[in-house]
């Protein structure tokens, strides 16, 4: 499971680079796309599902 999240979060890095040389705009709409992916993957570690 570790290694999943953390290529997840390194594959996201990428996608965010890639948006920030391309266009603003586009990147705040995918920083808030991912706050919200994220929140939901912690929520279930948090609670010992995982």
């Amino acid at each position: 499971m570790g290694a999943f999240v953390i290529g997840l979060i390194i594959g996201i890095a990428l996608t965010v680079m890639l948006f920030i040389y391309d266009e603003g705009e586009v990147f705040l709409k995918l920083a808030r796309q991912i706050k919200s992916v994220v929140t939901r993957y912690k929520e279930p570690q948090r609670t010992g599902l995982s």
